[in-house]
């Protein structure tokens, strides 16, 4: 039969994971940071990035993140918002993307009667 763990045990269980959880979130902190900036700046035409104060200032329309090169707990809180935040948008250009090609498909099979009475 499995021994029990203490309370005293468990406490010491969990605060082991969580440093072992924070030493690798520093560890691949600067890696991580910038290649989602990397990332956000591949198309300029959506993110502009300005550093400022040691600081990183990444803007999307109305949308602004400020990011730290040095670890802390709101930093890594920070990077992950952006890397969900890129994610979506992402998303939201695959789905735009279907979209297109869908009505692209679809508008190629009327007939030119069909686009005439479409007005096509």
């Amino acid at each position: 039969m499995a021994k029990r763990k203490t309370k005293a045990e468990q406490v010491a269980e969990h605060e082991e994971f969580m440093a072992l959880r924070e030493a690798e979130e520093v560890a691949s902190f600067p890696g991580l940071l910038m290649a989602q900036l990397e990332r956000a700046t591949q198309n300029p035409n959506f993110f502009t990035l300005t550093v400022r104060d040691s600081k990183f200032f990444l803007v999307e329309g109305r949308d602004s993140w400020t990011l730290s090169p040095v670890h802390s707990m709101q930093a890594q809180i920070d990077l992950e918002s952006l890397m969900w935040d890129l994610d979506q948008l992402d998303e939201d250009r695959r789905k735009a993307a279907e979209r297109e090609a869908a009505k692209k498909e679809a508008l190629a099979k009327l007939t030119a009667f069909e686009r005439e009475l479409l007005g096509l």
